[in-house]
């Protein structure tokens, strides 16, 4: 296990951070629950692209779970302003379309990954450890 993800070693200076923008209150509540257990700090949740603004101008997060289909703002549209917001940050886009073409809009616009829902949840908790890790070995 990494160790800024196990919670074991972490302190608060030092621990993997993530925010969770999904317009599904169930599918942030997921999240959360595997996060949290993988010992990632939370710091903040959102249902709008908006509100993932508001969340990363007053955090840095070291992940961004973030929606693609949102009311208003697509996830996709809203990469940008959160890159710039926070440029280390991993954003790994959510969504049931499949679709070549929002999957290659979403890496062009500066997605990290990307993971289709509904979640297999094992599969997502091998997604957040690899993630932990590559950001504890400063990896892209």
């Amino acid at each position: 296990l990494s160790p800024r993800c196990s919670g074991a070693t972490a302190t608060m200076e030092d621990a993997i951070t993530a925010i969770v923008v999904d317009d599904s209150t169930a599918v942030r509540r997921i999240l959360i629950k595997l996060l949290t257990e993988a010992g990632v700090t939370l710091q903040g949740e959102a249902g709008t692209a908006e509100a993932a603004v508001d969340l990363c101008k007053e955090n840095t997060p070291d992940l961004i779970f973030l929606d693609v289909m949102m009311p208003g703002i697509s996830g996709i549209d809203v990469i940008p302003a959160l890159h710039e917001l926070s440029p280390m940050a991993k954003i790994i886009m959510l969504t049931s379309v499949s679709e070549r073409d929002t999957v290659l809009k979403a890496h062009e616009a500066g997605a990290h990954n990307y993971l289709l829902k509904p979640f297999d949840v094992n599969n997502l908790k091998r997604q957040i450890q690899k993630l932990c890790t590559q950001i504890e070995e400063g990896k892209p």
